[in-house]
């Protein structure tokens, strides 16, 4: 006689014992597979599955109780991790390729493969992976920001999960400028500062045109080494060389530009500070302008400056240059331009439009008759995403297994002048998210508007543990990721 039992942790597995040995199924019958055969050729009297522990009991006639531990899935992946190098902003990165292999002795139940910000995985994984099978996950990158860009595959079944591949790549733009940003330190104003490099490079795989210029009191020219000039061959690079030549005291913003009608002008924001000269004539209310952060790609409310002439001679302004990503016109009923008095005033409007991402230094130059000509006033201003974070990366230190960290608290900026919509606020793996501090996030945002979310950490494991909270919402650039790192101990 045959004895069948359903095993109730594998829904559809079947197990039968015969005289001759005991065999399973796990697809209704189609296919069977001996799982303990030499069995005594006598009649087995019952057949029972003790869960969880999976252990299969066949009681025969005269020969005892045969015990077969069936054991578990083990789900095991053919990496940890992944790194997808620089890719183009909107473009898409190579595939890679993640294996995941039922190593163990029960079926693996896939419940979700779930892939965080930028990423992006397609599987065709079953929600049943039998013993001994495997499948294909394929991960891509499509980054939607400049800069560092964290991620993680989590999957999610009835083995050890989460299942965490770690993620990394890097967001490019069509050219990058290294440094970002220098400074030239304090210089004797009618002196030059020693030159300070930058390499451009371009991410295109075509080649390129494009145009520099550095703002007053910064000079740039093409590099010694592979000097820049008027064009650039495909993944080329070149070199930029700056000077500093301050005409007044104190501290003097500046940048350097890089634009093209192939990509968005880059810039590399430039100061230094002038010692030694004469006193300037020419004063401004306020004594310089700094607006917070604007979104990329907009123009922030025009801010005014009153320039007064503090000399004995009346001085004649010529013009007013702005430095990249600012502007600067005479305006109200005394607009700066022409000849001004003696202890009068004018007033000009500063207008600032971020095309990159981060603080943006410039100036704007105020072109006279007097003997400091021109005369440099400072601006400085940030460009930021529709949706920004702070901080943008979290770790925690050492926790015991078992435990559960005090929370960190992260604020969500809406940068937009409309509201935005959150759909959700996830954590992967040992980490947990959800709306707290003093002013938790909800489901709407109101523009410009903050909130806070707290995130946990629970480490089931010793070593290092990296993560992200995945953030969905209504802006541009979703979802989008905050790197978190901890340590089981």
């Amino acid at each position: 006689m045959n004895w069948l039992v359903v095993d109730p942790a594998v829904p559809g597995q079947l197990f039968v014992a015969t005289d001759v040995g005991v065999f399973y199924t796990t697809n209704e019958g189609v296919n069977w597979f001996t799982l303990m055969s030499g069995l005594p050729r006598v009649a087995v009297l019952g057949l029972a599955l003790d869960n969880p522990a999976r252990i299969l009991r066949a009681s025969t006639h005269g020969r005892g109780v045969w015990d077969i531990n069936l054991g578990s899935a083990v789900a095991t992946l053919s990496a940890k991790s992944f790194l997808f190098g620089g890719v183009l902003i909107g473009d898409t990165s190579a595939p890679r390729t993640l294996t995941l292999t039922n190593t163990g002795g029960a079926a693996l139940h896939i419940s979700s493969i779930i892939g965080s910000g930028d990423y992006m995985p397609s599987n065709n994984c079953p929600s049943t992976l039998n013993t001994g099978s495997q499948c294909t996950i394929i991960i891509i990158f499509k980054p939607s920001t400049v800069g560092f860009i964290p991620g993680i595959v989590t999957i999610a079944d009835d083995a050890s999960s989460p299942q965490l591949v770690n993620l990394s790549g890097t967001g490019l733009n069509a050219v990058s400028l290294s440094p970002t940003s220098a400074s030239f330190g304090n210089v004797a104003v009618g002196s030059s500062s020693v030159i300070k490099t930058v390499t451009l490079t371009s991410n295109l795989s075509s080649g390129i045109s494009f145009s520099f210029r550095a703002s007053a009191t910064f000079t740039a020219t093409g590099g010694t080494t592979t000097p820049c000039g008027s064009s650039l061959v495909a993944k080329g690079k070149c070199t930029i060389s700056l000077t500093f030549k301050p005409k007044q005291n104190g501290t003097l913003n500046g940048n350097l530009s890089v634009t093209s009608a192939s990509f968005a002008t880059q810039i590399v924001s430039l100061t230094g500070s002038g010692t030694g000269g004469s006193a300037a004539s020419l004063t401004f209310n306020p004594t310089s302008t700094v607006f917070s952060n604007e979104l990329i790609g907009t123009t922030a409310a025009a801010k005014t400056v009153t320039l007064t002439n503090s000399g004995p001679t009346a001085v004649n302004i010529s013009a007013l240059t702005a430095s990249a990503d600012f502007t600067a016109v005479g305006t109200s009923l005394t607009p700066c331009g022409g000849s001004l008095a003696p202890a009068s005033k004018c007033t000009f409007a500063i207008t600032f439009k971020p095309s990159v991402i981060g603080a943006i230094k410039g100036s704007v130059a105020i072109a006279n008759n007097s003997t400091l000509n021109p005369q440099i006033y400072d601006l400085s201003g940030a460009g930021v995403l529709p949706v920004s974070f702070s901080p943008s990366s979290v770790t925690f230190a050492g926790q015991a297994i078992g435990t559960t960290s005090p929370p960190k608290i992260v604020t969500l900026n809406n940068n937009r002048s409309s509201a935005l919509t959150i759909a959700s606020i996830v954590a992967s793996g040992d980490f947990s998210a959800t709306p707290g501090g003093a002013t938790p996030c909800g489901s709407t945002l109101v523009a410009k508007g903050t909130c806070t979310f707290q995130i946990t950490f629970a480490p089931i494991a010793v070593g290092t543990v990296s993560g992200v909270v995945t953030v969905t919402h209504s802006a541009n650039g979703s979802p989008q990721a905050v790197k978190l790192t901890g340590t089981g101990q």
